[in-house]
């Protein structure tokens, strides 16, 4: 049985993963997808929830590491991703997911279910894949802001 560090690479995979299939669904199908805001809502709500819960059973477990650590060369261009576990990335991470998750189910019953509804949810839900992904890959900031601040 794999341990948690080696599936922890889904807390920022998931909501990417989630938010990009439902635009893509949106894209194709506009009408049909702007009438499906309550699994939409559910799917992507549930998406963020599996990140921040496996955030939390990492610190319950104390676990730190690093789950992957990748380079891409393209011509000149290096793009490093490593994504690193420790307490603080843990704690942000979790701390993020959680207010995610209450701007999302306030957002579904605040919210009137109107024509933009379902593009909302889903670029908040993109948006917070890459703040997970933010939040964890410190290298990927690094290597992308070192040429605009050097």
């Amino acid at each position: 049985m794999p341990s948690l560090i080696d599936v922890s690479w889904l807390i920022p995979i998931s909501p990417l993963v989630c938010a990009t299939l439902i635009g893509v669904l949106l894209l194709s199908f506009n009408r049909t997808m702007n009438r499906l805001t309550k699994p939409v809502s559910f799917f992507i709500i549930n998406s963020i929830i599996l990140s921040t819960l496996i955030s939390f059973l990492l610190i319950l477990n104390h676990q730190s590491g690093t789950p992957i650590n990748w380079h891409l060369k393209l011509l000149s261009y290096e793009i490093k991703l490593n994504l690193r576990f420790d307490y603080i990335s843990e704690i942000s991470s979790l701390a993020t997911g959680l207010f995610l998750i209450l701007t999302l189910t306030l957002s579904y019953f605040r919210l009137p279910r109107a024509k933009g509804y379902v593009r909302y949810v889903t670029l908040l839900c993109f948006a917070s894949g890459l703040l997970f992904l933010l939040i964890l890959g410190t290298d990927l900031t690094q290597s992308t802001f070192h040429d605009f601040f050097a």
